[in-house]
C-alpha cells in the first residue's frame, strides 16, 4: 500500500510478501491485512495493491486526516473495531464487525489539557439510547502532551446487530465532547436458521448468554 498526497507524492507505503490465512482456523472470515502510516491533516489517496500469483488487482479511496480541534486541546475520531484476541491496546482496531465476543474503542488526545481529561466508553443500541455497557478509560501518556485511551468491552451477550460506541470525554465535572462510531455484532457462525422473507432469523448458539433489554420503570 502507498499514501500519496494531493500532488500526487507518495508520503508513506510499505511493500511486503506474506502467506495471509483466515482470521481464526475453522471459523469463516475475510483474508486480513493491515498496515498504516502517521500524517499530517489534510487530503490524501490510499492506494492497496494485491498480487496472488498471476493475478493482480488494486483499489484507491481517498482519506481525509484531521484533528478536533478544541482550543488547547485536539482529539482524534473515535475508532470502533472488533479485534482478534490478543488484543494490542496501544494500536487501533480497524473494522467495525465484531466476531470474537469484544469491541475496541481507541481514540488520542494532544495539547497541553490532554493528561487532565476523563474519558468513559459506553455502547448503546442507538446514537441516543440509554447505555447498556460502560466502563471507564484509563488514559496511557505517550508523549509530552499526547494520551491515548484505549479499552475493549465484552459484548458477546449482546445479540447480533447494529450498535453504537460512545466516547465521553470530560475534564473534571465538566463535558468536553462525545464522539460516537457504529459497530456491527456478527452472528455465531452457523446459527443463521430460517428466512423470513429477505431477513436471516439468528437462533441463539447452545449455552449462550441471553440478553433482554429492560427500561429502568420497568423495574419499578
Amino acid at each position: 500500500y502507498f499514501v500519496f498526497d494531493r500532488n500526487g507524492r507518495a508520503i508513506d507505503g510499505q511493500m511486503t510478501d506474506v502467506r495471509l490465512g483466515p482470521a481464526a482456523a475453522g471459523v469463516p472470515s475475510a483474508v486480513v491485512f493491515t498496515g498504516g502510516a502517521s500524517v499530517d491533516p489534510g487530503d490524501y489517496t490510499v492506494k492497496i495493491a494485491v498480487a496472488d500469483g498471476e493475478r493482480v488487482g488494486s483499489v484507491e479511496f481517498p482519506v481525509h486526516a484531521a484533528l478536533l480541534d478544541l482550543g488547547r486541546l485536539q482529539l482524534t475520531e473515535l475508532v470502533a473495531g472488533g479485534p482478534l484476541p490478543p488484543v494490542n491496546l496501544l494500536r487501533p482496531s480497524v473494522g467495525a464487525r465484531v466476531s470474537f465476543g469484544r469491541v475496541h474503542g481507541y481514540l488520542e488526545a494532544y495539547g497541553p489539557d490532554a493528561t487532565t481529561l476523563g474519558v468513559k466508553f459506553e455502547v448503546a443500541a442507538e446514537d441516543r439510547g440509554p447505555a447498556i455497557l460502560n466502563t471507564d478509560v484509563q488514559g496511557v501518556l505517550a508523549g509530552e502532551e499526547r494520551v491515548i485511551f484505549s479499552q475493549t468491552l465484552l459484548v458477546q451477550t449482546l445479540p447480533p446487530g447494529s450498535y453504537r460506541l460512545r466516547a465521553i470525554v470530560s475534564q473534571g465535572s465538566t463535558l468536553v465532547t462525545t464522539l460516537g462510531r457504529a459497530f456491527e455484532i456478527a452472528p455465531p457462525a452457523g446459527t443463521l436458521v430460517a428466512k423470513n422473507g429477505e431477513t436471516a432469523v439468528p437462533a441463539a448458539a447452545p449455552g449462550a448468554p441471553l440478553y433482554l433489554p429492560v427500561e429502568p420503570r420497568e423495574l419499578q
